[in-house]
């Protein structure tokens, strides 16, 4: 699924989806403005909890990542994220915001 169109998620929300994962690579222009702000978004938008995904920042290669995976959660809130070095992540997906926010 594509982060920056809205729809797509929208309509998997409808679908019954409660977490969405988005893989991204977004460049060193765009992702320091759009990365964590859509993942957010799409998060608040559709009330569910959001994962973006992206490769560590690597200068030699021949495409540069900006990296900074994130997850949000349904309220907006930046749950964990990692910088452009590699890094794993992890996040418990409980109900207590998820329903919390629902209401």
């Amino acid at each position: 699924m594509i982060l920056r169109f809205g729809e797509l998620a929208h309509l998997m929300r409808q679908k019954g989806a409660h977490l969405m994962i988005f893989p991204g690579a977004f460049n060193m222009t765009t992702g320091p403005i759009y990365f964590e702000l859509l993942t957010r978004s799409r998060a608040v938008d559709n009330q569910v909890y959001c994962a973006s995904i992206s490769p560590a920042t690597d200068k030699t290669a021949k495409y540069v990542s900006w990296g900074h995976s994130v997850i949000a959660a349904p309220s907006g809130q930046v749950v964990d994220s990692a910088e452009e070095s590699e890094k794993i992540i992890y996040s418990n997906f409980g109900n207590g915001c998820y329903s919390g926010c629902q209401k």
